[in-house]
């Protein structure tokens, strides 16, 4: 099943790992992911693949080696990664051992308990967040100066988007109590 595919399949919070066999943090940290799934994830029997038992979240792992282009693509720098996902959509993403795993229990304590105009705004922000990033890197990267965009080009989206973010946050903090700590 393909990573799009898997994501869509239903509207529950997706928790997807991406690890490498040879790495000992991923070790360390398996242990911890192994017993959040046993909580968590639904059950799947193991030689049908049929569902056993739905679960209040799904999960996937990624094995770095053998899908070094999926996770490059994805942006993953570090290992183990855990990207949190609702609707098909980011909602964030974190490089944590397992000495921090409680920093993933919380993410998911904290976007389980989203409703979902909380999941779209957490998803926006998260896509605005990525878009100036990638403008920055952009603009960073490109070789030829002819061919970059003008500074002012570039501060005036990054402007923009600041803008678009700071105005949903301030609609949503003055509509609702703030759920960001």
């Amino acid at each position: 099943v393909d990573l799009q595919e898997f994501l869509a399949e239903d509207d529950r919070l997706c928790l997807v790992k991406f690890y490498a066999s040879w790495c000992k943090s991923c070790q360390k940290f398996n242990i911890h992911h192994d017993k959040l799934a046993k909580e968590k994830s639904d059950w799947v029997d193991s030689s049908t693949g049929k569902l056993v038992k739905e679960n209040e979240m799904r999960m996937a792992s990624i094995e770095y080696s053998k899908c070094q282009s999926l996770c490059k693509s994805l942006g993953v720098e570090k290992l183990p990664t855990v990207f949190l996902y609702s609707k098909g959509r980011k909602l964030t993403e974190l490089s944590v051992g397992a000495s921090k795993f409680g920093k993933v229990r919380d993410a998911i304590a904290q976007y389980s308990s989203f409703s979902p105009m909380d999941i779209d705004f957490a998803t926006t922000i998260q896509e605005g967040g990525e878009m100036i990033k990638a403008n920055v890197l952009t603009t960073t990267a490109t070789a030829a100066p002819a061919q970059a965009e003008s500074s002012d080009v570039v501060e005036e989206r990054r402007a923009k988007i600041e803008a678009l973010l700071t105005t949903s946050a301030a609609k949503a903090s003055s509509s609702r109590k703030k759920w960001w700590s």
